[in-house]
């Protein structure tokens, strides 16, 4: 009886085997990584803990999903007018689609547009009127959610974001970087040598938008280096989503609108902008969190020459912590070639 109750220990405290045995290390994988992200004093980790607690205080999820509806409201509104627009094309005697896919609409949207516009040929007044007033509104309700959104990241008191000024600030913004975008697409037509020259540059310009945009948002008083590293977020951000609408998208859209109808691409198109609502939260989380951690923080780093720049003294700290590891791994693979001969 001993015997067997001694087989039953050994047996029970054996280690697990197989699939148990993989599953156990990987959770004690993942429990050991959440510990040291949670207690880890490495500066990056570190800012990606207040930027993850910022973000969730004010409600970044909903907020993005905002963003995203707003836009959305405001890409219908401007198809409005566009289909407006091409309606005037076409009783001129031009081709709506290439006219659309002279302005970067994908293969999708810009057929869907022309067919609307061979339509309205003899409402497009009522729809050049209609579209307008659709893409003030939109533009004004669109604008307020990004100030409140910039608002509630800076903490600082909500006030009433202006309506001419900020509706055109608005549209010119979109615009701008619509034109750049089909700018960019013709140009690669018509010289497909420098693809990368011409993405680094529309990545420029959207990031000088996008530093312009910030600026001009509810914040403290800041310098203007403040907003940079959201700036570069976004423009680096948008390039990424406009590679993936051109090559993913389009088939996205068809495939979703065959399956589900236009319902589906509207679901589509509206998860598609609530990734982009992200990235302006995110954008406006990180400068904050980077100003507050390396200006007003009270465990900020003592840098030399970073000065009041919150984004010099980040990429200091962070250099300075990459070095440091840099040589301790450096000083361990020494100690180890040098251990190796003796231990043969």
């Amino acid at each position: 009886m001993t015997d067997d109750a001694e087989e039953a220990t050994a047996a029970h405290d054996e280690p697990p085997h197989g699939l148990k045995a993989t599953y156990a290390r990987r959770r004690a994988q993942v429990e050991d990584l959440l510990e040291l992200a949670a207690t880890t004093a490495w500066a990056p980790v570190v800012l990606a803990r207040e930027a993850y607690q910022r973000d969730r205080d004010i409600g970044g999820a909903v907020l993005a999903g905002a963003i995203a509806f707003r836009v959305f409201v405001w890409l219908l509104a401007a198809t409005v007018l566009a289909v407006a627009g091409l309606g005037f094309l076409s009783a001129a005697g031009q081709d709506p689609a290439e006219a659309s896919s002279d302005l970067g609409i994908t293969a999708f949207a810009a057929s869907s547009v022309a067919q609307a516009a061979d339509d309205v040929q003899r409402s497009r007044w009522v729809l050049l009127a209609l579209g307008l007033w659709a893409l003030y509104s939109a533009s004004k309700h669109a604008l307020r959610s990004v100030w409140v959104t910039s608002a509630l990241v800076w903490r600082v008191p909500m006030t009433k974001p202006p309506t001419i000024a900020g509706v055109l600030g608005y549209n010119a913004a979109f615009l701008t970087m619509i034109a750049t975008t089909a700018a960019a697409s013709r140009l690669r037509d018509l010289t497909p040598g420098p693809g990368l020259g011409v993405t680094l540059a529309v990545v420029l310009v959207f990031g000088l938008i996008m530093w312009v945009g910030l600026h001009r948002l509810p914040r403290p008083s800041l310098p203007f280096t403040a907003v940079l590293p959201g700036a570069a977020l976004l423009a680096v951000g948008l390039q990424l989503m406009h590679l993936v609408s051109i090559f993913y998208l389009p088939h996205l859209f068809e495939s979703s609108s065959e399956t589900y109808g236009s319902l589906g691409a509207a679901v589509a198109m509206l998860l598609w902008l609530y990734v982009f609502g992200r990235l302006v939260v995110f954008a406006g989380v990180l400068n904050a969190t980077l100003w507050e951690r390396y200006h007003e923080g009270g465990d900020a780093p003592d840098l030399v020459g970073a000065g009041d720049d919150p984004v010099m003294a980040a990429g200091l700290a962070l250099a300075r912590d990459l070095r440091a590891r840099a040589g301790r791994a450096r000083s361990r693979r020494r100690r180890d070639r040098r251990e190796s001969p003796e231990r043969a």
